[in-house]
């Protein structure tokens, strides 16, 4: 059987997490989550965050930028027709 604890949302939308299930979870004050709508409900969902500076080098995305404009150049398809486009994208999912 599922324990079930109630709380209620603090002024600044604010919710504690029972220490019970912090621990079922392995999570731990500082922990970062993301929240997420699921049919009248809300899914915690522990992340990880990775920095965006750095994880490419210049030369990556050097590199990267030349293998579009290069397929562009031939006609090849890619889903994004400009270099600033693609870039933009990948920066976004990073």
């Amino acid at each position: 059987m599922i324990e079930q604890k109630i709380r209620a949302i603090g002024p600044r939308n604010q919710i504690t997490l029972p220490a019970s299930l912090m621990h079922q979870l392995g999570l731990h004050p500082g922990n970062m989550v993301k929240f997420l709508p699921q049919k009248g409900a809300i899914l915690i969902k522990p992340v990880s965050v990775v920095e965006k500076e750095g994880y490419f080098t210049k030369e990556e995305w050097d590199k990267l930028g030349r293998l579009i404009n290069n397929q562009n150049d031939r006609g090849e398809y890619t889903e994004y027709p400009t270099l600033d486009k693609a870039l933009g994208h990948s920066r976004k999912r990073m």
